[in-house]
């Protein structure tokens, strides 16, 4: 299994809870990024959400296949290594995520 994280708004938090998963929402209808480490996810929560409300972060255990599927960067914004699912491979990153922060 692979651990990986996610900083989210509050609202997307609300989401989560009351779906069980990650889903593309408003505004960004997009997939998620998510962070390799914990450190990461809260170092990219800290600059998005600077100037609005507070963040979270959860994490999530995923398959190592199917993390080893998705995109990665090695170092997305100067910060570390990330991966990316779209909208269509959310499922794929399925199981409650767990709240750390």
């Amino acid at each position: 299994m692979t651990k990986l994280y996610r900083a989210v708004s509050i609202a997307e938090w609300s989401d989560i809870r009351t779906c069980g998963e990650f889903r593309a929402a408003p505004p960004s209808n997009q997939g998620k990024w998510f962070a390799e480490s914990l450190d990461d996810a809260i170092q990219w929560g800290s600059c998005l959400y600077r100037t609005h409300e507070s963040f979270l972060v959860v994490t999530i255990d995923v398959a190592t296949g199917v993390a080893d599927q998705l995109f990665g960067l090695a170092m997305l914004d100067g910060i570390g290594p990330a991966r990316y699912t779209e909208i269509d491979q959310l499922p794929l990153v399925a199981g409650l995520p767990i709240l750390l922060a």
